[in-house]
């Protein structure tokens, strides 16, 4: 068998498609497929279906797939647009890969394969690809999968942003059924038109946006912004993750002030951002070394903060508001700057933080995937 006809056969092309030539660049690192089609072929038309359209035009594209052997596969072909009798001119639908897409069917999958367990920078890595070539893959078939979602039984939600690329420029917005821990939608953006677009998918679908109870995010301006304005009798409830995320960003700031005169703090960023329960043996003595050593850290008192407040969860909720306004007076009077500030931030968004003592909901069961994007994939296989 021929390398041709070998591909041919590997790729499974049904007619008028044939495999015209290959190479493998071993210099620049690639492997190059053409595909083309005969004179006088004929094509369906994409809109009506009539199977005997003649080619009207042509168009070169380009499609990754699967690696051959560590090298990057792609399939190029002359594309045509056909002249259908009886709806126009039109480009057609290849067997191999979605239009404007750039990715063949069988890649796809493997990168909502992937998406399942890794984190989408990771994948961006592996491939050698831009994450935000393999975002736009996994929103196209979450879109299909949220299809089939009744918004008119949604009553609460949680949000969520992901940072899609290592800098932080551009961010996925997850929406989840909170009842159902399900994803219901999602959309780029991490700003109050997020909300906006879920409003309008929500009403498109049958849905009524008066009806939405509870929604958790974090503390966002945006967010909040969007949820004030599009979801009118939604009581916000601000994430517990983000609250804790926040106050370890504060500890971790004093840590730093304070290491450039008590050089001991080095190197031991990790050790104040975990609670006590999940301290190595060699972590606690380091922690009593450093105590001893260095009397009055305002680090330590830091992180004792820290941990006092993360009791607040386990208050009784007629204790909560009590439990807060003492840590709070605390935190406020502790002269340390980085704590002032969170407590201020506490003290802007008080009644979505005590909000959690009814709602008892966490937009963090969003972060149990992070970055990765699970729920497309059986979709896009067809299971």
């Amino acid at each position: 068998m021929q390398d041709i006809d070998l591909i041919q056969t590997g790729l499974g092309l049904p007619e008028p498609w044939e495999v015209k030539a290959c190479d493998l660049d071993i210099d620049n690192g690639f492997f190059d497929i053409v595909i083309d089609f005969s004179p006088g072929s004929l094509f369906p038309c994409p809109k009506c279906g009539r199977k005997d359209c003649k080619a009207y035009d042509t168009k070169q594209m380009s499609w990754r797939h699967l690696n051959f052997f560590e090298y990057p596969a792609f399939l190029n072909a002359r594309t045509p647009r056909v002249d259908c009798p009886d709806c126009g001119v039109h480009q057609v639908d290849v067997p191999w890969g979605r239009r404007d897409c750039g990715f063949t069917h069988l890649l796809e999958g493997y990168i909502l394969k992937l998406a399942k367990s890794t984190p989408v920078e990771g994948i961006a890595k592996l491939l050698g690809e831009h994450d935000t070539r393999l975002w736009r893959t996994i929103l196209h078939y979450s879109d299909k999968i949220f299809e089939n979602v009744d918004f008119k039984k949604v009553r609460r939600i949680g949000i969520d942003e992901i940072t899609s690329t290592e800098k932080g420029h551009h961010y996925i917005t997850t929406f989840v059924d909170m009842e159902a821990s399900t994803p219901i939608f999602v959309t780029e953006g991490k700003d109050a038109s997020t909300i906006k677009q879920f409003v309008e998918e929500m009403v498109k679908r049958g849905g009524d946006p008066a009806t939405i109870e509870d929604v958790s995010c974090d503390m966002s301006p945006a967010y909040i912004s969007g949820i004030n304005s599009y979801l009118p009798n939604a009581r916000i409830t601000f994430d517990k993750f983000h609250i804790v995320k926040s106050l370890n960003k504060a500890v971790d700031d004093i840590r730093r002030q304070e290491q450039k005169t008590c050089a001991d703090l080095e190197k031991t960023r990790w050790i104040w951002l975990k609670n006590p329960e999940e301290l190595t043996y060699n972590e606690l003595e380091i922690i009593k070394k450093i105590e001893k050593e260095n009397p009055g850290l305002k680090t330590v008192e830091a992180y004792n903060l820290r941990i006092e407040f993360q009791k607040l969860w386990d208050q009784p909720t007629h204790k909560a508001q009590k439990f807060l306004k003492e840590w709070y007076d605390r935190a406020l009077n502790s002269g340390m700057e980085p704590m002032r500030q969170f407590a201020s931030s506490l003290e802007q968004h008080w009644e979505g933080v005590i909000n959690w003592f009814n709602s008892h909901i966490n937009s963090s069961v969003i972060c149990s995937t992070g970055s990765h994007a699970d729920f497309p994939y059986q979709s896009a296989c067809g299971i």
